[in-house]
């Protein structure tokens, strides 16, 4: 008797995709900050959280700095929020390879009005969200 193919459905093919994507983290998390297995998990969670959130709305997070202190900063990635950049306009180089093995993350700084970056390794926590009313 012959199998019959079950169509993932959006939702399970979307956890399928972060539950990949928290994998690879961990993985160069262990590889490029010797984090043990356990702890390179919870941290991959934790940042694949706070992308989603970021780009969902107005986050307060805090993480260590290259120069060891911890920053408290409020961002965004969500379209909606950020300003149009004139640099936004500019063409992209398109011969740039895409850095898939990387570990830091831009994001839109709601107090500075500029692009900041964090390192996944550095996340110390999320402390609050704020998700805008769109109308």
């Amino acid at each position: 008797m012959a199998r019959k193919k079950v169509k993932k459905s959006d939702l399970q093919q979307k956890q399928a995709l972060e539950n990949q994507w928290a994998f690879d983290l961990a993985h160069r998390l262990m590889d490029e900050s010797g984090f043990e297995q356990s702890k390179a998990f919870r941290q991959a969670f934790l940042v694949l959280e706070l992308l989603g959130q970021l780009g969902q709305g107005v986050v307060t997070f805090e993480y260590m700095k290259q120069d060891g202190t911890l920053r408290m900063a409020r961002g965004t990635l969500c379209q909606r929020l950020m300003p149009q950049l004139e640099a936004d306009k500019v063409e992209r180089h398109e011969k740039r390879e895409p850095d898939y093995y990387r570990l830091a993350y831009a994001y839109w700084d709601w107090d500075k009005k500029a692009f900041r970056a964090f390192r996944a390794d550095k996340v110390v926590r999320i402390c609050a969200v704020s998700i805008p009313n769109y109308r």
